[in-house]
């Protein structure tokens, strides 16, 4: 079949199909979850600063991000929300056109390139997904795709604009998401070993300059604190012993998983949500993958990368994002000896084309419905008088849409009193389990106990929100 249209175009374009349906349709403004409401957060106080001098603050995570979104949104009118969300649609878009330039010039047939990146990527559930949140995903994915792409030419032949560019790629991708060191770790070590050997001291020096490039905006605006992730507690409580565990107890309470660390990320990397398209293919080509220097950096980095999340006491599917680039150039090979021709294989992409509908339309619904909880939440504190409000797992979120300006976390310390004619906002079923003895339900008992509680009105998923009352009177 003859492709007869810009290819790559579309790839590049195929997220912002994406971003208008959900944007127009569902009215979904890419806000999904805290940490999605942190990075708007923060973006906004960037765009502060340059704008009115205002300090913006600090914040946890690598600044990349937020810092992309608020100098894009000189160019959205102001709208920050709607220039972060272009940020991982453009990050999208732009690994995807990488990706197409990449195969066919690894020796890829036009159709057999556009349908094996359509089907491995444009379509799969969790990279769509991400292009459309306001979340750092998508942006550390393309970088760490576009370092481990400068990676394969380095191989063939060292270059220093190539070496200089992957530097900054690698160091961009660690300071968009900081895990993103540990799937870069094995190339780099390897291109630093290669340039000892070879006695290329001199450039492999100069590329600290690129690195420094894209470590400048975290050093210079987190200050003192640039350094702070090192004490996260996943690196802390990081342990082998955690490969073979399900149930966790940690800072984000009491969490229960159907599988063990060491299976449940393998079994997300190959699994519906990411497209259904690696494992046949591993299965099948496995004598066919080249033993070449390039396929075994992907190999040994994604082997890596898969030992240190099952080591961390956590398990979130995000986390296999980097991965799925990786595989697909990872598979190249076997895809290479395949014919389009083949009827097993147009029955294979045929039964594939619908599940990978099917979930994108679940994953797309999960936060599409997030969202519009968050907002029923927002709209429901709205309607009731009250200076300040008391809350937990939404207060980012109540932040972002501004209903409440004196706005108390249950989380974050211990609360001996509280403000009568407050009000409250709290699920109690829902955190009663996993946050049991917790500093959040540890607020709750006492203020459910302390003081007298007026339900106000029932909101969505079994919240509620009450106003306080007087203190309940001490018998004698």
């Amino acid at each position: 079949m003859r492709i007869i249209f810009a290819p790559r175009i579309f790839f590049f374009l195929f997220p912002f199909l994406y971003w208008a349906v959900l944007y127009f349709a569902c009215d979904f403004n890419g806000l999904y979850g805290q940490d999605a409401h942190e990075y708007y957060r923060y973006a906004k106080a960037l765009r502060g600063a340059l704008t009115e001098g205002a300090p913006p603050g600090d914040y946890f995570w690598p600044v990349l991000y937020p810092l992309s979104g608020t100098l894009l949104s000189f160019l959205t009118g102001g709208n920050v929300l709607l220039a972060l969300q272009f940020v991982s649609a453009l990050a999208f878009g732009g690994m995807l056109a990488l990706l197409h330039k990449q195969l066919l010039r690894n020796g890829g047939e036009q159709a057999k390139v556009f349908f094996y990146l359509l089907l491995a990527c444009a379509l799969c559930p969790l990279l769509l997904r991400s292009s459309a949140l306001v979340m750092s995903d998508m942006l550390s994915v393309f970088f760490t795709c576009a370092a481990f792409l400068l990676l394969h030419r380095l191989l063939e032949k060292i270059s220093a604009a190539e070496f200089f560019a992957y530097v900054f790629c690698a160091g961009a991708a660690v300071m968009t998401r900081y895990a993103s060191a540990v799937v870069l770790l094995v190339p780099s070590l390897f291109l630093a070993y290669r340039f000892v050997r070879e006695k290329k001291l001199l450039l492999l020096a100069a590329g600290l300059l690129p690195a420094a490039m894209a470590f400048l905006p975290h050093v210079l605006l987190r200050g003192n604190h640039a350094g702070d992730f090192i004490a996260h507690e996943w690196l802390r409580s990081w342990s082998p012993a955690n490969f073979f565990e399900f149930q966790f107890s940690t800072n984000e309470g009491y969490v229960r998983y159907v599988l063990p660390n060491m299976l449940a990320y393998p079994a997300h990397l190959f699994g519906p949500k990411a497209g259904l398209v690696f494992l046949p293919l591993l299965l099948l080509g496995l004598k066919r993958v080249q033993r070449t220097a390039f396929q075994r950096l992907l190999f040994w980095s994604m082997l890596l990368y898969l030992l240190f999340l099952a080591g961390i006491p956590f398990q979130n599917i995000r986390f296999v994002l980097p991965l799925l680039p990786l595989l697909l150039l990872y598979c190249w090979p076997a895809v290479k000896s395949i014919s389009l021709r083949s009827a097993r294989v147009k029955i294979v992409a045929l039964l594939l084309l619908p599940v990978q509908a099917y979930f994108i339309f679940t994953l797309s619904n999960e936060y599409i419905q997030r969202n519009r909880f968050e907002r029923a939440l927002a709209a429901l504190v709205e309607k009731h008088e009250g200076r300040t409000l008391y809350t937990f797992s939404v207060d980012m979120a109540l932040k972002s849409y501004e209903v409440r300006p004196g706005l108390i976390s249950l989380w974050k310390k211990p609360l001996s009193d509280f403000e009568e004619g407050a009000l409250v906002l709290f699920n109690e079923k829902a955190f009663g389990r996993q946050w049991k003895g917790r500093t959040p339900m540890a607020n709750w008992e006492l203020l459910k106990n302390t003081y007298h509680l007026q339900e106000l009105e029932q909101g969505p998923q079994g919240w509620t929100l009450y106003r306080i009352g007087k203190k309940i009177a001490l018998s004698a």
